[in-house]
């Protein structure tokens, strides 16, 4: 995320840093959280925040909303998700665009991230947590308590191959003016979802994108960048389906449910044998699949279903 027209330095050294935790009040009866870090700008924000469930608000699920508003009131992203009880998960994304459906872009500083808790019918109680940052594109405010460093989430180091441009967003229409050069290492953290593009955190809290060819890096293990802050991460439970269903699927076996596509990740729940599931898309390799039974929606492994109207290249691949 880079100020219009600021020329960046590209030799980066990668420093794993702990960043402090910033909360407000402790809650009560309600998700426990802590923001980590908060950066925006006039068109993205990044954030690193913990959940934990407290209270059973239906199905054993604590839910919450995250939002970013300006210092006008003005909503600019709003997200609905939960936690099951007693289980706490870890979001962090870096350059998530404000929200198109909603259509506002900050007027006033500071730009403040809540964690609102929600009841069982989705109706919003108390803020549970905020911070706030002092966009640079705004008249600065006198309030702004965000730590804005997010070195701790760099993922791998490239190095480049030929000259570049960089940009700001995955496309040739977005350069930035400045360039980098042949030799430099940059931090990687995503890739863009056709592959096509690179990401790479060239400060505690600046994004660029390169040409994927114009960089030594290997794709494979690389994190698509989400779209939105629960997907981003390893979170569990989440029960409001992202996408529109493609198919259905039945379990071969017994079949674990997975907060995540991997074994790495909790499980939700067992799935009986026999039992129809339905189908939301997969992984990039075809070895898991995304799924919701009993509303629930998590991961199952690929062998131990068979999709019964939809092949598994014809999935889309999903977060």
């Amino acid at each position: 995320m880079l100020s219009r027209g600021k020329h960046l330095s590209v030799l980066v050294v990668l420093v794993i840093t702990l960043v402090g935790l910033l909360g407000t009040t402790a809650p009560s009866h309600a998700s426990a959280s802590t923001i980590n870090g908060f950066f925006a700008d006039c068109e993205r924000f990044s954030v690193d925040v913990t959940m934990q469930g407290i209270t059973n608000d239906g199905g054993g699920f604590d839910k919450f909303r995250y939002m970013v508003v300006d210092g006008d009131g003005n909503t600019l992203y709003a997200e609905d998700s939960a936690r099951q009880t007693g289980i706490s998960d870890r979001s962090a994304i870096l350059d998530l665009a404000y929200d198109e459906n909603i259509g506002a872009r900050p007027v006033q500083n500071p730009i403040t991230f809540k964690v609102i808790d929600l009841d069982g019918n989705a109706r919003p109680g108390a803020v549970l947590r905020e911070a706030t940052y002092n966009a640079a594109c705004l008249s600065v405010s006198d309030s702004a308590n965000a730590p804005d460093n997010f070195l701790s989430l760099v993922r791998t180091e490239g190095k480049l191959l030929e000259n570049t441009t960089l940009y700001y967003a995955p496309g040739y229409q977005y350069p930035t003016g400045a360039r980098a050069f042949k030799g430099d290492k940059l931090s990687i953290v995503y890739r863009s979802n056709d592959d096509q593009w690179i990401g790479a955190l060239i400060s505690p809290h600046d994004m660029i994108w390169v040409p994927a060819g114009a960089i030594d890096v290997a794709l494979f293990g690389l994190p698509i960048q989400p779209t939105r802050i629960d997907p981003s991460q390893q979170v569990t439970g989440a029960i409001i389906p992202t996408g529109n269903p493609v198919g259905t699927a039945r379990a071969l076996y017994t079949v674990r449910l997975r907060a995540g596509p991997s074994i790495r990740f909790p499980t939700l729940t067992r799935i009986p044998f026999g039992s129809t599931i339905t189908v939301y898309g997969r992984n990039a390799f075809r070895t898991w699949y995304k799924v919701s039974f009993n509303g629930l929606v998590g991961w199952v492994s690929a062998p131990f279903v068979r999709l019964i109207d939809i092949s598994s290249r014809a999935l889309p691949i999903v977060q």
